[in-house]
């Protein structure tokens, strides 16, 4: 279980995060939604310890993420951003292994993890030696979801994961991503602007705006059941086009 309990955030003087409360049940796929300045990407940040709230806590699996034990806890926990975040000077095969070898896990474990996650995810090990630029989009996303399991951790984090990707390729990966998250049952919080993949990723959905959490729950709820007009106004943004609708 992940609590987020009372947390607001703030940079110099504009408020983030507003007395943000939430928990994220275990081996289940959340997501947060909204608008891009919505607070979502920082409360993400919050649960990887890369930044400290201005005040309330953030707990996983019943500890307290601190500057202390931020280095224990993030061992914990898979990060994914977008485009992979891969270091460009390093072969592919040294990007997903980085984590491992810091540890200092023997070669012959880090060569048999690999080849797991090589098959998990669908990537050609012909392309491990490979850097970053040689590769598309997708291909770096893959890399990049592979390094954030290679711990094996038990919370995986995804910001936007997707979001730079073309719309064939990613359809391609948002398919893949959910087997693998079933596959897996592991906690996933998955951050998106976007209707469509928030309702096919999400066992529940928190809608944020200003910092504030609108709406929690599945996907359906906000659907059917708003709390306020806000959610509807949300969804109703990013419906197809009436001249599509017919087609779709």
């Amino acid at each position: 279980m992940i609590k987020v309990t009372d947390v607001t955030k703030h940079y110099d003087n504009r408020l983030v995060l507003n007395h943000v409360s939430i928990n994220f049940e275990d081996e289940r796929t959340h997501v947060l939604l909204g608008s891009s300045g919505c607070g979502k990407s920082t409360l993400l940040r919050l649960l990887m310890g890369l930044t400290q709230p201005t005040s309330g806590t953030v707990e996983i699996q019943n500890e307290k993420m601190t500057l202390a034990s931020q280095p224990s806890l993030v061992r914990k926990i898979g990060y994914v951003i977008q485009d992979g975040g891969l270091f460009p000077h390093m072969t592919i095969s040294d990007n997903v292994t980085l984590p491992a070898r810091t540890l200092g896990w023997d070669k012959e474990k880090i060569r048999l993890r690999l080849l797991d996650l090589l098959t998990l995810v669908e990537f050609d090990p012909l392309l491990l030696g490979r850097y970053p630029r040689q590769l598309s989009g997708g291909q770096r996303q893959r890399v990049g979801l592979m390094r954030a399991l290679l711990l094996n951790p038990a919370v995986l984090l995804l910001d936007e994961p997707l979001g730079a990707l073309d719309h064939i390729v990613r359809a391609s990966l948002q398919n893949q991503l959910k087997e693998i998250f079933n596959r897996l049952k592991k906690t996933v919080i998955l951050v998106t602007h976007d209707i469509g993949e928030a309702a096919f990723f999400g066992h529940t959905v928190t809608l944020m705006s200003e910092g504030r959490i609108i709406q929690h729950g599945p996907f359906e709820e906000l659907v059917l059941k708003p709390k306020e007009p806000f959610v509807t106004e949300f969804i109703m943004a990013q419906r197809p086009a009436p001249e599509l609708k017919v087609l779709l």
